[in-house]
């Protein structure tokens, strides 16, 4: 492909978008003589001797409006400028310093762009990307400003990390990286987290203006080591700088901390525009609501929050792939469908599953995977009576992955700091019959803790034995202690302590959990789920109505562990 530099001649105006129809010749401008750069050349280009030609574009398919264009085509691309507002020094300029910007990142590179047009436009709309389809849109006041490079290095050379494109850009057009303050900065390993690049950090809004001013330094100072010890296709692909952070810290004088699991999604986050919020992240097929209340308020903890999130995701298809083989197909495709997530006040936590649409609302971040379990193990036909059964299995595949993100300090504190709970979430002292309760409890846990064989599973081994001391003590008067271990999960649909035996709907989470354990133990999880998932009834599964079947986990429990609640 043919291609030179020359110097730049500045444009300012500006409107378009894109397409092409029949060229229609415009005369030449006059212009500066031609400049060398260190750009590679095989043959002039100048965009005051080219060709002016009419053009036509829509912003996007389905979009009525057609924007009349002028276009100068460049030996890597075509420059667009909508009618509107052209001007055809305006148009020479922006297409010789658009070509002399691409000859620039060559010569950095080694590689051509994979880029279709440029369009000058004269206003953005909402739904109007910088970069669409092999596309660079960019407004006159973003081009005079240089503010097209990002889109110019995403679309061209496939930088998909904003770190990238931003620090690429300062490495090509800036001078020597300014590390002021980086190694003071990171010399806190609190600080390792900004080292990420993730765009939060990249953005004021969300990290504030000391972090972003770090987080863009970061992302200059790492373009350039990664450049100058990798070269373009080591940079290219380290979307997530983890494996080039230890690196790049002795570089700069200090030691780093590792980043988190799950660095590798946060690093694919990027920033959209929001609707009544602060903002909104994108992440592969997640969109995540982030407000400024709570937690929210602090980037790392969002970061963290994704990476935990996404780690965990990958945690729990390995369970769902383990437990349920034959469903595989059904989980992935399920994984691959649109989610939201927004963030709520501290009321609820609830799940909205409804066919192509997918919402879930968090209180609290530790919720993420039980509430992804309702979505990916929905039935395709929703049977509120078998509530209970859809909450035991959120539970089973969840707990877990909570011990390893969102520990519970009462569980594995001692039975001094389970009365301590106790107390703090009631707003008072243990009755008799709480006693009784929570001792039993936490001597059934303690023989439990190590669900599986494995010494994680606190939490599992904690609510299996809630479960089961809920059931065998169901006698013994108590407080209810919190919300989720000791309240009906149907309470809200119906509160009367006679659905326990009919059909399992005033179970608690706790108790639902303890069911499903022993239906699989009976039966088989992956029966009994893959049943619930088909709408198989709990009677075809089992031969038996449910009071029968809660006379037998009763009797059940009784045998293994009676002899311990009655101590």
């Amino acid at each position: 492909m043919k291609r030179f530099a020359i110097i730049s001649v500045i444009c300012l105006i500006a409107l378009a978008l894109c397409g092409c129809a029949g060229k229609q010749p415009i005369g030449p401008a006059e212009t500066n003589a031609p400049a060398e750069t260190n750009a590679p050349t095989t043959a002039p280009f100048s965009a005051a001797d080219a060709e002016i030609f009419e053009s036509s574009h829509k912003r996007e398919e389905g979009y009525s409006a057609v924007f009349k264009t002028h276009a100068i085509e460049t030996p890597l691309f075509t420059v667009h400028m909508e009618n509107d507002v052209f001007g055809e020094d305006a148009l020479r300029g922006a297409a010789q310093k658009l070509f002399e910007e691409a000859e620039a990142i060559i010569a950095r590179t080694g590689e051509e762009p994979e880029l279709e047009s440029v369009y000058i436009i004269k206003q953005r709309l909402s739904s109007t990307p910088t970069y669409l389809g092999g596309k660079v849109f960019v407004t006159a006041d973003e081009f005079a400003a240089d503010e097209h490079r990002d889109a110019l290095l995403e679309a061209g050379w496939e930088l998909s990390a904003k770190w990238q494109r931003a620090g690429l850009a300062e490495y090509v057009f800036g001078g020597a990286p300014d590390e002021s303050g980086l190694s003071e900065y990171y010399s806190d390993p609190a600080h390792a987290l900004t080292a990420s690049c993730a765009e939060i950090y990249l953005s004021p809004v969300l990290a504030g203006e000391e972090v972003s001013d770090i987080a863009r330094k970061t992302a200059i100072s790492l373009a350039a080591f990664i450049m100058d010890n990798g070269g373009f296709d080591a940079f290219r692909g380290a979307v997530s700088p983890a494996e080039q952070l230890p690196a790049w810290f002795a570089h700069i004088g200090v030691g780093g901390a590792p980043l988190p699991a799950g660095n590798e999604a946060a690093a694919r986050m990027k920033i959209i525009p929001g609707s009544r919020r602060l903002c909104s992240l994108a992440v592969d097929n997640f969109t995540i609501n982030v407000t400024e209340e709570g937690w929210t308020k602090d980037p790392d903890e969002i970061y963290v929050f994704v990476c935990s999130m996404f780690d965990g995701f990958d945690v729990l298809k390995a369970k769902l792939y383990s437990e349920l083989p034959a469903e595989k197909e059904l989980i992935e495709e399920r994984f691959n469908e649109e989610f939201t997530i927004d963030f709520a006040d501290p009321m609820t936590t609830a799940t909205y599953a409804t066919i192509g649409r997918n919402i879930i609302t968090l209180t609290q971040p530790g919720a993420i995977w039980h509430e992804m379990v309702h979505l990916v193990l929905r039935q395709k036909t929703y049977d509120l009576s078998v509530q209970w059964l859809n909450e035991g299995i959120a539970e089973f595949f969840s707990n877990d992955i909570m011990d390893v993100y969102y520990p519970t300090g009462y569980i594995c504190g001692g039975e001094e700091a389970l009365m301590d709970f106790f107390e703090e979430v009631s707003e008072h002292g243990p009755a008799e019959g709480d006693v009784i309760f929570l001792k039993s409890m936490y001597a059934l846990y303690s023989e439990l803790k190590t669900y599986e064989g494995n010494d994680r599973d606190e939490t599992m081994a904690f609510e299996l034995a809630h479960g089961v001391c809920s059931l065998l003590l169901d006698g013994v008067q108590r407080t209810q202690m919190r919300n989720k271990y000791d309240r009906s999960v149907a309470e809200k649909i119906a509160s009367s302590q006679g659905e326990i035996t009919r059909d399992g709907n005033a179970l608690s989470y706790p108790q639902s959990l303890a069911m499903l354990l022993y239906l699989g133990e009976k039966y088989g999880i992956e029966h009994i789920v893959s049943g619930y998932i088909h709408n198989v009834s709990l009677m075809e599964m089992t031969g038996r109505e449910y009071p029968q079947m809660y006379e037998e986990a009763l009797a059940y429990y009784g045998e293994l562990y009676g002899a311990l609640m009655a101590r």
